[in-house]
């Protein structure tokens, strides 16, 4: 009963935030490159909104509805909706996921539209390391002809290496490729992603 009792709550707490998600949303104007979280990526502000002074990523389901925003302050600083769903959620780059070719998953926003921007190819921004596999198991089922790749966080300077770990278990999981960043290694970089490396200052000296 009081399991029932937990998950009757927390399926309350994510309608919640959904319904105030899209409300945020419906409401906010177009972001552009002006804002200083987008200047600082050095990427175009393609299907964000902005509400303010913060940037709206928006999260949707494999099913394309959208359950929860990425909040992105002037300093960089992200918060999703208290109580909302995260978990095989993720923001689109693109106008919609294709039933066959390339899809590749990575972890953050500016990592996915660095990506999509270079390969022209459709990405999905699944938002932090632990949810790659969730959202590339969600994929897999809806569309069993895609090939995934993972383009997995390069965290060498983290004991463990969670970025390339956590890929690694995503692409097992959907019998997908794996890549990641390794530009910057000769040279101590502190870059970790392919949009630290696309702007690296070091990358060739």
């Amino acid at each position: 009963a009081a399991r029932e009792r937990r998950e009757q709550d927390k399926a309350q707490a994510q309608a919640m935030a959904a319904t105030r998600a899209q409300a945020l949303w419906r409401d906010a104007m177009p972001a552009t490159v002006a804002h200083p979280y987008i200047a600082s990526k050095q990427i175009p502000a393609m299907g964000l909104r902005q509400a303010g002074p913060v940037v709206l990523v928006p999260l949707q389901t494999v099913e394309g509805k959208l359950i929860n925003l990425q909040r992105i302050g002037p300093n960089g600083e992200k918060r999703f909706f208290q109580g909302g769903r995260v978990m095989g959620c993720f923001a689109l780059v693109g106008a919609q996921i294709p039933e066959t070719g390339e899809l590749y998953i990575a972890e953050g926003w500016a990592t996915a539209v660095t990506i999509h921007t270079t390969l022209r190819v459709p990405v999905v921004a699944a938002m932090n390391a632990g949810n790659l596999r969730p959202v590339a198991l969600d994929i897999r089922r809806k569309y069993p002809r895609l090939a995934l790749v993972v383009a997995a966080d390069n965290d060498h300077r983290t004991e463990g290496n969670p970025g390339i770990r956590k890929g690694q278990e995503a692409a097992r999981a959907v019998q997908g490729a794996i890549t990641w960043p390794t530009v910057c290694m000769d040279h101590d970089c502190g870059c970790t992603d392919f949009n630290d490396t696309a702007h690296c200052q070091r990358a060739g000296q």
